[in-house]
This record gives C-alpha cells, structure tokens and sequence, in this order.
C-alpha cells in the first residue's frame, strides 16, 4: 500500500517573499500560482514522488514530481491546467535563471472532472562538452537546489503558468530517501547508483522495436493500435535484463505485459559502471509505443 508522507508545513510558506522583480525587468505575464499544502512524498509500489497543491484564485493545480529510479530525470504531472485540443509542444523551465526545455513524452490525461498534462525531463539539466545530457554533481546539484524558485511551463495552449515551489533542496533530499527504498526492494544497492560514472546504455533498439511490433498477439494489438507501455528493466553486471515491470497504468494492461516480454527476449545493453569503472547492476526506465497508422 502506498505511503504519503508530509515533509513539513513549514516548507509550504517557502516560495513567499522571493519573485519581486527588479525594477528595469519586463512585467511577468504567467499565471502565477502559490502553495496551498506542504510537500508530501508518496510511497508508491513502483515509483516515488513529490505532491503539493497550488492555487491562483479559485483556480487549483497539483503538482506530481515521480521518480523511477535514481538521478535526476523525472515524469512531472500537472493537474487542473486547462489545455487547449490544438496545444503546441510543452516547454518548461525551473526558475530563476533557466532555460526552456522541451519536454519529452508530453501528453494530455483527461477525464469528465479534470485535465492534466503529464511529460518527462530533467528539473537541471547539465550539457557535457559532447552535446549529451548528465546529472550535475552533488555538491552543484544541492546549491541549485537550494536555489530553485518555481516550475515555469508554456505550451499548453493557455499561456505560461509559474507554480511557486520555493526551494527544492529539503523536498528532494526526502524524495531520494524514498528511491533509495524503492531500489533496495527491487534488489539493488542504492549506493552504487548514486555514484554511476556510466548508466545502462542500451544496444540496437531497432531489434527490439521490430520484434515487438512483429509477434503481436491479437489481444494486444486490439489494445494496442494506438498503445504505449511504460517499463523498468533490470539489467546484471552483464548487460542482460534480470527482471522487468511494467509501471503506472502500463501495469493493468496485456501491452506492458507483452513489452515487457520483449524486453527480457531482445533487450541487450551495455552494463552501467560503478564510481570505480567496475560494471554493476542497474535499472532502465523507458517507454514502448504502437501506432497502427
């Protein structure tokens, strides 16, 4: 059963007081949003996560920060957004002084009640000298942390919101206590994650999407004609896949199932090294889709 966690209503006054503009900048346009609760972290079976609740007038958002595995990469849920059928791609920003990213995987959860727009990304992405992405280092990672203001998103069709999350150093410290859990029921050392000097690299993705899509079973094409799976691999020191699950809402239907099948048949990667350079276990998160198109 899942646990929600209160980190501490003192952290729910945190973003108070720190946005006044300086007077030469450029009035902020955003749909600005303040915090209404304290940051909780949800103990779910598959994943972690931070929550908290804002709100701008009457109008209300949740926001949702989950984790799958360690670093520093996450699946980021916003909902009561309204957002526009024609919505461009979703862009975000951490506040103050970043950059706008496109998010990856974003998509529109709706239901009679609400909306939503879920994607992934890095809250602080750090550009190596060979264009690729890494976690920064600790000691970095902290003081932007601890430095964070608000979560700034465009894209939706509405304009720009801005939730005020107020620093982000003692809600993140709480979150990773959370994976360090979450990786040690999967059967892994939590430490030697923390410290990878080279994650899973995965081998010829085409086999595997090929194969996936070739030994469709009938159940799970008619499930999956417009389908997407979201899994967790396992993967030895010898870059072989040990175990895989599927996760979210991925884990109720025959496509998770079948991908994950797939993935323990077909996955191959190049094992992850620890700080050492020795190979060690490690996980993969990744998402498969379908289109009958």
């Amino acid at each position: 059963m899942a646990r929600i966690m209160p980190i501490g209503a003192a952290l729910a006054l945190s973003a108070n007081g720190l946005f006044s503009l300086p007077a030469f900048a450029q009035p902020d346009t955003a749909q600005t949003f303040q915090p209404t609760s304290a940051w909780n972290v949800d103990y779910a079976e598959d994943s972690c996560a931070l929550q908290r609740s804002f709100a701008n007038g009457s109008d209300e958002i949740s926001l949702d920060i989950r984790a799958y595995q360690w670093g520093n990469f996450f699946e980021v849920t916003v909902a009561g957004l309204t957002v526009s059928p024609t919505a461009e791609k979703i862009r975000f920003r951490i506040e103050p002084g970043g950059t706008f990213s496109e998010a990856r995987n974003g998509r529109l959860l709706t239901s009679d009640k609400w909306q939503a727009v879920r994607f992934s990304g890095r809250l602080e992405p750090s550009v190596r000298q060979d264009g690729a992405t890494s976690d920064l280092a600790e000691p970095e990672q902290t003081s932007r942390e601890e430095s964070m203001s608000g979560l700034r998103i465009d894209g939706t069709g509405s304009g720009e919101v801005l939730l005020q999350t107020g620093p982000l150093s003692q809600p993140m410290d709480a979150l990773r206590v959370c994976v360090d859990d979450l990786l040690t029921g999967l059967g892994l050392d939590p430490a030697p994650q923390r410290s990878l000097s080279r994650s899973l690299k995965p081998r010829d993705q085409m086999t595997l999407a090929r194969k996936t899509q070739e030994g469709l079973p009938r159940e799970v094409l008619k499930e999956a004609w417009r389908g997407r799976a979201d899994i967790r691999i396992i993967v030895g020191p010898l870059g072989r896949p040990s175990s895989c699950g599927a996760l979210g809402s991925s884990r109720e239907t025959a496509f998770g199932k079948y991908a994950c099948e797939m993935a323990m048949r077909y996955a191959r990667f190049d094992p992850a090294l620890d700080a050492s350079g020795e190979p060690v276990a490690s996980v993969y998160v990744t998402s498969i889709t379908y289109s009958g198109d």
